[in-house]
């Protein structure tokens, strides 16, 4: 990843926890990083990142008030991709100037691409960002990227590019914006289908991911993420493989469970995927994906159509409303004709 400077940039990325079950598509997007030359001085050189973290230390060993040499330190550690540690300096910064909203939309995005990757979080921060500067551009973008990407929540993602294009419409982001609006209206129009990430650049997102896990053998988010990325060309056994090994880091990462219930379900293995999906559902009885997909699995694939029948009506007995309860109710009823 480049230095921060004083451009505005914004960088490709997979967002680490996908819903991929029958509505939630994982697909490129992108995040904008803040920083101007009004935040920092710091600019990325390889050879010397050491020697300029060492110096911003000293600078604040010399000065613990120093804020900037904080900012610095945060914006040095991330492009590292030393997530917690930028998190760190940035937090440390804001408790002498709480209302730095470029810090704050730095920190969320750090938020975002940590390990334990927190979109929640993130989201937070873009929002007090936003209460800030109302215009701070990059922060109501990112907070789009963040709940398409990171949360699912098309409403809100709609909301929030619908804001976006409306303050800016003109520009390269804008451009971004409306390709963004338009994938997470179709995504909330089509809640019903088991779908598979999408990405752009897939080769080069794989090559990234794969570095990434070179130098840290225990980032689960680069082998949720090297997941998706061969889900994206049809690789389940390589997906299945790298959700699978992530899987023993957070056994208990649902949507992860989903998304290789999925897998599994494309290499013709429907009875593991069910217990896939029901293991989700022991871990968190209320994701809603993991009982749609068990109910179509179910439905579909092993044709059991009796339990078909009791997996839509436990569905709509828990979601009585929404887009996919009248699939869910059509699928009910196809199962009872079919037992009849």
């Amino acid at each position: 990843m480049s230095g921060k400077n004083d451009k505005q940039k914004t960088m490709a990325i997979f967002m680490i926890i996908v819903f991929v079950a029958s509505v939630f598509v994982a697909a490129a997007g992108f995040i904008s990083s803040s920083n101007n030359s009004q935040q920092t001085n710091y600019q990325s050189n390889s050879q010397g990142d050491s020697q300029k973290i060492n110096n911003l230390k000293q600078r604040l060993s010399d000065n613990p008030q120093d804020v900037q040499a904080m900012i610095d330190l945060g914006n040095a550690y991330y492009d590292q991709r030393n997530y917690e540690k930028a998190i760190n300096y940035y937090e440390a910064s804001l408790r002498f100037e709480p209302e730095h909203a470029h810090v704050l939309v730095d920190l969320g995005t750090a938020y975002y691409y940590k390990q334990n990757s927190n979109p929640q979080k993130a989201i937070e921060l873009y929002n007090k960002a936003l209460e800030v500067d109302p215009d701070f551009k990059n922060a109501l973008f990112n907070k789009g990227v963040v709940y398409q990407r990171g949360i699912r929540n098309y409403q809100k993602a709609i909301k929030a590019w619908q804001a976006f294009i409306a303050e800016y419409p003109n520009g390269q982001m804008t451009d971004k914006a409306k390709e963004f609006l338009a994938e997470a209206r179709s995504s909330a129009k089509n809640p019903d289908q088991i779908s598979s990430p999408q990405s752009t650049n897939a080769q080069s997102t794989i090559a990234d991911y794969k570095a990434r896990l070179g130098e840290n053998p225990q980032d689960v988010a680069a082998m949720i993420n090297l997941g998706h990325a061969y889900f994206d060309q049809q690789n389940f056994s390589k997906a299945i493989n790298y959700y699978e090994t992530s899987l023993k880091f957070k056994p208990n990462n649902v949507s992860v469970l989903v998304d290789l219930g999925i897998a599994y379900r494309k290499v013709n293995n429907p009875k593991k995927a069910i217990g896939i999906f029901d293991k989700a559902l022991e871990i968190d009885p209320d994701f809603k994906n993991a009982l749609f997909n068990k109910g179509i699995v179910t439905h579909f694939d092993l044709k059991d159509y009796q339990k078909a029948a009791k997996a839509w009506q436990a569905f709509l007995a828990k979601y009585p409303n929404g887009k996919m309860v009248d699939k869910a109710r059509k699928f009910l009823n196809e199962a009872k004709n079919s037992i009849n």
